[in-house]
């Protein structure tokens, strides 16, 4: 079976959760704010991904990961098709702990039935998660920034969120060589002292 996720399957898998829930959860309300492939897919920019990937909250209620995984059972899908797998990789790092005030903007909201708010995360969120999942040997990430058309300034702030979680020599000739492939000469925008 095709396990890759259009924005229509997105859409009808979040509806079939909202049912769940409506059953299993009556009363309750529930917002996600999905960030990587995902938001992409809804927002028009990317045909199609693998797995929904949700920044908040970090830990999906006990509900909610019932949900997924009946969800996941029923449409022979792998059991995190919806995870916290971006929130679990930040925490790992112990980091950051706070984030960046843009990380609270939404760029758009899509009610799914009427417990669940998808909400989708910002544009500057976006580009500086995908650039610090981007690395010269994942083309993904960087097909999907290239999706997104970042100016000098948003890889700029996005640049100064990638440093604030690793500033090694490494990743900064990684950013160097993900910049060359956005164009425009954007490589030397990974200098650092």
């Amino acid at each position: 079976m095709d396990e890759s996720l259009s924005r229509k399957r997105i859409i009808d898998l979040l509806e079939t959760l909202s049912r769940w829930l409506d059953v299993k959860a009556p009363g309750r309300h529930f917002e996600l704010l999905v960030v990587g492939g995902a938001a992409l897919a809804l927002s028009g920019d990317k045909d199609r991904t693998f797995d929904v990937d949700v920044l908040r909250p970090p830990r999906l209620e006990s509900v909610l990961e019932q949900g997924v995984a009946a969800v996941a059972r029923s449409r022979g899908l792998p059991p995190r098709w919806l995870s916290t797998s971006v929130a679990d990789i930040f925490a790992r790092l112990h980091a950051p702990r706070r984030w960046p005030a843009y990380f609270d903007e939404v760029g758009f909201s899509l009610p799914v039935g009427g417990n669940l708010l998808i909400l989708v995360a910002g544009r500057q969120a976006l580009i500086s998660l995908k650039l610090f999942a981007a690395s010269p040997s994942v083309a993904k990430h960087v097909d999907d920034l290239l999706a997104l058309e970042p100016t000098t300034e948003d890889l700029r702030i996005a640049i100064d969120f990638v440093r604030s979680i690793d500033s090694t020599d490494v990743r900064r000739d990684d950013l160097r060589a993900v910049l060359r492939r956005l164009g425009s000469g954007n490589e030397s925008l990974a200098v650092w002292p």
